[in-house]
């Protein structure tokens, strides 16, 4: 009957060691926003620097991880993402934090870079990661880029500066907004809902402006007379803006 009791007593205490430790190794260890934005930020930086190490850098990543690639790929296994990284990146910066129990989600700027013959492509980039707490330590469930297209085109002399007179106007953007076009010190501008913008030649039609990677175009109809622009995106769609003044 002792070695029954005895034998009960041990199992008891076994069970109620091993739930315990399923309970500890289940809570986080600090829930501290500020804590766990800082543990955060130092496991995304261990990430980076692993990323020539596909074997490190999967122990970071929950294994059916779902990741949304800058280029629009989707891979659904950290097997799968660790052959398909930047090798060459400035860290990570300009960090953006929330804590949702034990899920942390963490957005952020990095740039990649790829040297081909002599130069240097740049490419930055805004990531996005959901980080989980599960079996006692954080890791990646979900990541995602998107590239930050910035406009590195350079101004040309204009041949047109003699037609900006024609081109200032107003111009209906869409149903409920308008479009100034104006000049000032001899340079083209428009003012739409992000003030003023300054319209610099590309090539011998088109102009630009800085952080966007739009073209805008003037144009004329049979009298001669410009009646109104066109916006060019990056990938060739194209819409027309009346002149209506």
């Amino acid at each position: 009957m002792k070695k029954i009791i005895a034998l009960a007593l041990s199992t008891c205490i076994i069970i109620c060691f091993s739930r315990c430790n399923q309970k500890t190794a289940q809570e986080l260890p600090s829930s501290n926003p500020d804590i766990v934005k800082k543990t955060i930020i130092a496991l995304n930086e261990e990430i980076y620097r692993s990323m020539g190490n596909p074997e490190k850098f999967r122990t970071l990543y929950e294994d059916s991880v779902v990741a949304a690639l800058a280029n629009g790929e989707i891979t659904t296994s950290s097997i799968a993402f660790s052959h398909d990284l930047w090798h060459n990146y400035i860290l990570p910066h300009d960090y953006t934090f929330r804590l949702f129990g034990k899920t942390a989600i963490l957005s952020f700027l990095f740039t990649a870079y790829e040297i081909q013959n002599k130069d240097s492509i740049f490419h930055s980039i805004r990531g996005t990661k959901t980080f989980v707490f599960n079996n006692g330590q954080w890791k990646v469930a979900c990541a995602a880029a998107t590239e930050i297209y910035n406009n590195h085109f350079k101004p040309i002399v204009d041949k047109h500066v003699k037609d900006y007179a024609s081109y200032v106007g107003i111009y209906q953007f869409n149903a409920g907004a308008v479009d100034t076009v104006f000049t000032k010190d001899g340079k083209l501008y428009d003012k739409g809902g992000y003030g003023d913008t300054y319209d610099f030649a590309v090539n011998d039609n088109e102009y630009m402006f800085d952080g966007d990677l739009t073209r805008l175009s003037f144009g004329r109809d049979a009298k001669g007379l410009v009646s109104y622009y066109t916006i060019t995106n990056p990938d060739g769609q194209h819409c027309k803006c009346p002149k209506i003044k």
